[in-house]
């Protein structure tokens, strides 16, 4: 009986109201809807209005870069490459061809080894080796195809947040002789958008091709070089170079509609987004006077038939809040096994050895590149402590660097890792988990193989180091070796010489044999050099066809006598060049070291030893008065 009423009266309540809701729900739809969508319209276009007009700016600011480059790699070439390694007439000539440079952007000129000789603004880049940064190696592998522009990242000398623009320098007859870069500054760009921002809930975002953010605002500093290559916005620009979408920000994570506006041809985007909450806040305030006028009629409705639902109602309510907290429950649990899983994954793709150690030092975590380290023991890592791990000897290296990190300082170091049979060099750094109250509940640990990377340095160091013609030590490597055979010898109370060699009429060689004629002999002048000295003394070469040889022990200059004497004699054999058979003399200067000698007074008084020679008819000897 109280089941038939129950339906009875149910179908009536149903029937009776279900119009009237209907009816109210529909009018308040459509009010609603209708007020959205003629926001989100008016938003839509005010992201494409400011998108092009940020990307015509970006334009202009792009070109005015590109011309100060121009100029610059014009007037580098002009003034030759010999000039170039004035570092004082370099950084004028950029000075006064990038005039349109300020705080925002700065020009440099890296030469053809990649290595920075000046900049515009003065910046320490003298020496610097650039030639794996990307500006670099694109002008050299494209022979110069024009503009470059490069993706965001720190300077090497300055630290700021830059991307690079660059252009190939050459010689007036095409000689590849560096490349000149523009340093521009995205906190300058940042500065510009964000005096643009005419509403809070507006976000300006500048995109290098590469997928990796330049500058934003707001959140510039979090979000320089953040990739968005996976972000929606990609599946857009691949359908479309200009166009808008709406999307959740991998940034801030707020739910945005977006325009974006390819600058030129650059290479870069720039996108407008503008938060829906500007135009959704309507929503709520619409709701509520729908809701009341809804509410009225539904409270009618509730209380017409409390009376008789009350405990249906109730065992419904109750048993439908149980199916949803046991629904949360399962999502929240699925939820964070795919996170658990997902983390994972990732932490197994990465090239780096990622682990948690709590405060007492026990892992809790580790990724599956530990096995390359520890094989199937990394199994066994989680749980056990890092002494047990990695052993004593290891943890005790290490102690110091732990302490820190659980002391909640952030700390980075280097160490050798025997990994099979062979050593590698892994860079590791220790960033504490420090909850709200300050307390340090454990360290992340990242360690990545840069062995590679250091094995790269000391080539470059030791390149840096020889002459790459002849393979003897350079200018570098002979003053530095130079002026640690003087000290020595202030040290021992002994004396040194200098031979300032030259090869006689070296100028008709390259005129009547060419370049590759004069290089040839200026291998064989070296190899015979070589030949006649020892092991322990120093034959370098200065420049062109100048030579330098250090000789240390023994009594001088007498020693220094004999040494000339068997060079001008090993120089009486024709040297072989091209197939054919030509005679080749030297001349040699000779100076003696004092106790108040420095590299350049010694080599400057064999120079004139060197002239003296030359003056009393070449193929021979001259000895400094000073000796």
């Amino acid at each position: 009986m109280l089941r038939s009423s129950y339906a009875r009266f149910r179908k009536r309540f149903i029937l009776s109201s279900s119009l009237l809701i209907a009816l109210l729900a529909a009018l308040i739809f459509w009010k609603i809807a209708a007020g959205v969508k003629a926001d989100r319209d008016a938003a839509l276009d005010r992201t494409r209005s400011f998108s092009r007009a940020m990307s015509a700016h970006v334009e202009s600011e792009m070109r005015v870069i590109d011309l100060s480059l121009l100029r610059s790699a014009e007037a580098l070439g002009a003034i030759g490459e010999q000039a170039l390694k004035n570092t004082q007439r370099a950084r004028q000539v950029l000075a006064m061809s990038a005039s349109d440079s300020d705080a925002s952007f700065w020009i440099h000129f890296v030469d053809a080894r990649g290595v920075g000789v000046a900049a515009s603004n003065g910046s320490p880049v003298a020496g610097v080796s650039y030639a794996d940064r990307e500006y670099f190696r694109a002008q050299l592998a494209s022979n110069g195809a024009g503009l470059y522009v490069g993706q965001p990242q720190f300077g090497r000398v300055s630290r700021r947040r830059l991307f690079f623009l660059s252009r190939s320098v050459f010689s007036p007859d095409r000689e590849f002789l560096g490349v000149v870069v523009a340093s521009v500054d995205a906190a300058a760009i940042a500065s510009v958008f964000g005096s643009a921002l005419f509403q809070p809930t507006l976000s300006i975002t500048l995109l290098h091709a590469s997928g990796k953010i330049v500058a934003r605002v707001p959140l510039f500093e979090r979000s320089f070089a953040t990739s968005l290559f996976n972000a929606d916005f990609y599946q857009h620009w691949k359908a479309a170079s200009n166009g808008n979408y709406e999307a959740r920000s991998p940034i801030d994570g707020q739910e945005r509609i977006f325009s974006y506006q390819k600058v030129g041809d650059t290479g870069l985007v720039v996108i407008v987004g503008i938060a829906v909450d500007s135009w959704r806040r309507a929503i709520p305030r619409d709701g509520a006077i729908a809701a009341g006028a809804l509410g009225i009629v539904v409270l009618a409705l509730v209380l017409s038939g409390r009376f008789a639902l009350r405990n249906i109602l109730r065992l419904e309510q109750s048993h439908a809040e149980q199916q949803r907290l046991n629904a949360e429950l399962r999502t929240a649990r699925d939820d964070r096994a795919r996170g658990e899983k997902r983390a994972r994954m990732i932490a197994d793709t990465l090239p780096a050895l990622v682990s948690y150690v709590d405060a007492n030092e026990r892992y809790v975590f580790h990724n599956s590149l530990y096995r390359t380290l520890l094989g199937s023991a990394a199994d066994q890592m989680d749980g056990r402590s890092m002494r047990d791990v990695l052993g004593a000897g290891v943890h005790a290296s290490i102690a110091p660097e732990v302490r820190a990190a659980l002391g909640g300082a952030r700390v980075s170091f280097e160490r050798t890792v025997t990994v099979g049979s062979s050593q590698r060099c892994f860079k590791f750094e220790y960033t504490p988990d420090i909850d709200e109250s300050g307390k340090t509940l454990g360290f992340y640990t990242m360690g990545i193989d840069i062995t590679e990377m250091k094995d790269v340095q000391h080539r470059l160091s030791a390149f840096a180091r020889v002459d790459s013609l002849t393979g003897l030590p350079n200018r570098a490597q002979l003053y530095e070796r130079l002026g640690e055979a003087l000290a020595r010898s202030r040290r021992r109370a002994s004396r040194i010489a200098c031979l300032f060699l030259d090869i006689d009429h070296f100028k008709s060689i390259n005129d009547s044999l060419g370049h590759a004629g004069g290089d040839e002999a200026l291998r064989e002048f070296g190899r015979r050099l070589q030949s006649a000295v020892r092991e322990t003394d120093l034959v370098a070469r200065l420049a062109g066809d100048e030579f330098v040889i250090v000789l240390e022990g023994g009594e001088q200059p007498g020693c220094a006598r004999a040494v000339a004497d068997k060079i001008i004699e090993a120089m009486r054999a024709p040297f072989l060049i091209a197939g054919a058979p030509r005679a080749v003399s030297t001349s040699v200067g000779v100076s003696v070291s004092s106790s108040e000698d420095d590299p350049d007074a010694i080599l400057r008084r064999a120079d004139e030893a060197l002239y003296m020679a030359k003056r009393a008819g070449r193929g021979g000897y001259a000895t400094d008065c000073r000796e």
